[in-house]
């Protein structure tokens, strides 16, 4: 399937973003489960995140960008328990990003571009053994 790079980003960033928006917006006014009303926004921001990142390197899956995303989302939720942010620091956040980190990984990777990578990233079904990396 061969979309354009605008259009990627609109359906799997901007999009999720707007109705996690939309969502966290509605909340109070319109009846609809908590678990929909605390975690969806959430999950959708995750979703939105770790597609940008994707559609950023060409659906390629960079390890240390993979990392520092999760490495983001633990950290943003500790600043919120340990209150030096505003908000609630919340273990089933932290699940919820993984989960939706873990959507957006399957579902991205499913549409890579075919072109030539390099041996620094890393590919589902395709891990190089580390002492491989930097050999010409």
């Amino acid at each position: 399937m061969r979309i354009s790079q605008l259009t990627d980003l609109f359906l799997n960033v901007l999009s999720p973003l707007v109705l996690g928006v939309v969502i966290y917006w509605a909340g109070n006014r319109v009846p609809m489960p908590m678990a929909v009303r605390n975690y969806l926004p959430d999950g959708l921001w995750a979703y939105s995140l770790m597609s940008a990142i994707l559609v950023i390197w060409q659906r390629r899956i960079v390890i240390g960008w993979v990392l520092a995303v999760f490495a983001l989302s633990i950290g943003f939720e500790t600043l919120q328990y340990f209150h030096w942010i505003a908000g609630t620091g919340d273990l089933y956040d932290i699940l919820t990003y993984f989960i939706f980190f873990g959507i957006s990984l399957t579902i991205n990777s499913r549409y890579e571009k075919p072109q030539k990578t390099s041996r620094l990233f890393l590919h589902f079904g395709r891990i190089r053994p580390a002492g491989r990396l930097f050999q010409r």
